[in-house]
């Protein structure tokens, strides 16, 4: 497994998206040619992310664009035997109504599991590349299971944790030592106070690209002087692993997407924040970013021409 989000493997994610396609009428659509807008609108009929598994498909190799524009459904038929296999897991899940309230301290515990134990290899890969200080003022926003916080608190580091009330919550009982904990919301605002370096951690794509800006302006002006922002995300969003990433979180929040090192690259760049530097750990992509210097004008001084002789000119040519 090459991705720490997924909880099965990529035949199944694959046979999943397939099935959809099938269920919801997308692949008789695509069989016979669909423009980007025709998909959009089944998308919405359906209420389903018509236009990410097309993308899915076509990163696949399932579909391609034809001359004309138009998404085509370019291998066989699906197997008829994993719709029906994929259509009697549906109706096995769907045998009841699931509460949220009974599923949730499951999933919870799933994810705490699955943070702590992939967690670890970005956490000290954070670590190795920002090389942080004792007495350094650190704020880690949507810390999770404070797995970083806790690290840099035993490093001598002065770490505050932001998180949802619901976690920080948690974090309260777990007690955690040398943390300080604060519960909000990160677009509402950050913890008052200049912070060395300001970490979001696998945070920002339960965000739209505007939030994303909104978040780096506010954490730009919560910088201390020589301060850095240490973002963690996706390497790439051209992978088959991404696109389905992108059907993950659109399952879970319509406002989530991915965010490349090079789109990210953009967005700073808008919020006049420079990449300081760039590192790898498997699928993800650590970026430090620093305010960017802002180049002085020079006062323009106007200077009258002076009068050159055609003689002077031709030589000048010569």
């Amino acid at each position: 497994m090459d991705v720490d989000w997924a909880l099965l493997g990529q035949e199944f994610y694959m046979e999943a998206v397939i099935y959809t396609a099938v269920a919801t009428g997308l692949h008789a659509l695509l069989a016979d040619g669909a423009d980007d807008s025709a998909v959009g609108r089944l998308g919405e009929q359906c209420r389903f992310p018509a236009k990410a598994i097309v993308e899915v498909l076509g990163t696949a190799g399932l579909v391609q664009k034809d001359a004309a524009g138009r998404w085509r459904w370019e291998r066989g038929a699906p197997s008829a035997e994993m719709v029906n296999r994929m259509d009697a897991v549906r109706r096995w899940v769907t045998l009841s109504t699931p509460r949220a309230e009974h599923l949730a301290s499951w999933k919870r515990d799933a994810d705490d599991e699955r943070l702590s134990s992939s967690g670890a290899a970005i956490n000290n890969f954070v670590m190795s590349v920002m090389h942080p200080q004792a007495g350094c003022r650190w704020l880690d926003i949507g810390g999770g299971t404070a797995e970083l916080a806790g690290t840099l608190a035993r490093s001598g580091v002065q770490v505050t944790v932001m998180d949802t009330p619901p976690v920080i919550s948690r974090m309260r009982s777990q007690a955690v030592p040398g943390l300080t904990l604060y519960a909000g919301d990160a677009l509402k605002g950050l913890p008052r106070g200049k912070f060395g370096v300001i970490s979001a951690v696998r945070f920002i794509e339960d965000f739209t690209s505007s939030q994303v800006r909104q978040l780096l302006k506010t954490m730009r002006s919560s910088l201390a002087h020589g301060g850095s922002i240490c973002l963690v995300s996706s390497l790439d969003d051209d992978t088959l692993w991404a696109k389905l990433f992108a059907v993950e979180i659109s399952s879970i929040n319509p406002n989530g997407r991915i965010y490349s090192e090079r789109l990210l690259r953009v967005l700073a760049a808008r919020e006049r924040l420079a990449v300081a530097l760039q590192a790898h750990c498997g699928p993800y992509a650590l970026m430090v970013l620093r305010p960017a210097r802002v180049a002085r004008r020079s006062r323009c001084v106007r200077v009258a021409p002076r009068a050159v002789s055609p003689r002077v000119l031709v030589n000048a040519l010569l």
